[in-house]
């Protein structure tokens, strides 16, 4: 399985050894058997699902501040508006953020 990461579009995500294109529902079974032993295994409590690793790669980068247009485009959402409804959280961190800006202008 190859695994590119980067700006763009790379390709094909995941590959076999001839850098053929995984079917979709073959990831998906590879995924849960490994979710699976990694809970036998107690590198995890419980597994997660592989669309669950959608929801959190773009939570992380919500949180990083990344511009939510790229997050959006990332995922594939014609609307940035739905991405914000359903990614951005306020937290107690970013709260303290805001206060501090809004402080600063004091």
């Amino acid at each position: 399985m190859s695994l590119q990461i980067g700006a763009g579009r790379p390709g094909p995500m995941f590959t076999d050894a001839e850098h053929n294109p995984w079917h979709p529902d073959a990831m998906t079974r590879a995924w849960a058997r490994n979710a699976k032993r990694a809970v036998i295994q107690s590198l995890v409590a419980k597994p997660m699902r592989l669309h669950d690793i959608r929801h959190w790669h773009a939570t992380q980068l919500v949180a990083a501040n990344t511009d939510i247009r790229t997050v959006a485009d990332r995922l594939g959402h014609a609307d940035a508006a739905f991405t914000i409804n359903t990614y951005a959280r306020s937290s107690s961190e970013s709260d303290r953020a805001a206060a501090a800006a809004i402080e600063a202008f004091q």
